[in-house]
């Protein structure tokens, strides 16, 4: 919760954290994807993080739609020169991170593997209701 006090204080909406080598592990209430090439990649559980639902959720349904996924260590100048990135937490869902220390995550737009996942993860957790009338 202090890196969480500390965003806030700053005046941005979250906090990266990092593991005890230095590398990315999550954000203070969320965990991190970044995506290059079309290929996803998240910290593995190794780098401490603390498991979310929803990043299995992501994880899965990637692979469900042919989306390359690596669980794996990612160093911090990583996240500065990715094409896409993204959180997730129950809360949120799934959020496009398009801006870090007031410079822009590849264009500071939402890009398209981002798009394709929040729209699969949206059905997915909000079913039509159209055939429960």
């Amino acid at each position: 919760m202090l890196a969480k006090q500390e965003a806030r204080a700053a005046g941005v909406d979250e906090a990266i954290c990092l593991n005890e080598k230095g590398l990315l592990a999550e954000a203070s209430m969320s965990n991190i994807f970044l995506v290059n090439d079309g290929i996803l990649r998240t910290p593995g559980e190794e780098s401490g993080i603390l498991p979310g639902i929803t990043r299995e959720v992501v994880l899965e349904l990637a692979s469900q739609l042919g989306i390359n996924t690596l669980e794996q260590d990612i160093r911090l100048d990583e996240l500065f020169q990715t094409q896409e990135a993204f959180l997730t937490n129950s809360l949120m869902e799934i959020m496009p991170l398009t801006e870090i220390d007031g410079k822009p995550v590849g264009s500071g737009e939402p890009e398209p593997v981002t798009r394709r996942l929040m729209a699969n993860y949206k059905k997915l957790v909000r079913p039509s209701r159209t055939n429960e009338q």
